[in-house]
């Protein structure tokens, strides 16, 4: 697992309610391109990652869309939870 295990139990353990949804905006095919590069000639020896996550400005762009995307879906569940509340009162 690539997240700590205290740190998902602090947000998954005990969820208010079993209702819910995400909505996470992701980069399936990126133009940035990292590097992954020998330390030494030793085969033991961890090798050198540079990620270089975001250094292409299309892929900002592309992430920047789907955070607005996410965002006016967010507003919209929430106009559509209130209008439902409303009528139903």
């Amino acid at each position: 697992m690539l997240v700590r295990c205290e740190i998902w139990d602090s947000v998954h353990a005990d969820p208010p309610s079993r209702e819910g949804f995400t909505i996470f905006p992701v980069l399936l095919h990126p133009r940035s391109r990292g590097t992954i590069r020998l330390r030494s000639s030793d085969p033991s020896d961890r090798p050198i990652i540079d990620p270089r996550y975001l250094t292409d400005d299309v892929d900002i762009k592309i992430l920047a869309e789907g955070l607005t995307a996410t965002l006016s879906s967010l507003l919209f569940y929430v106009f559509c939870i209130v209008v439902y509340t409303t009528m139903n009162d």
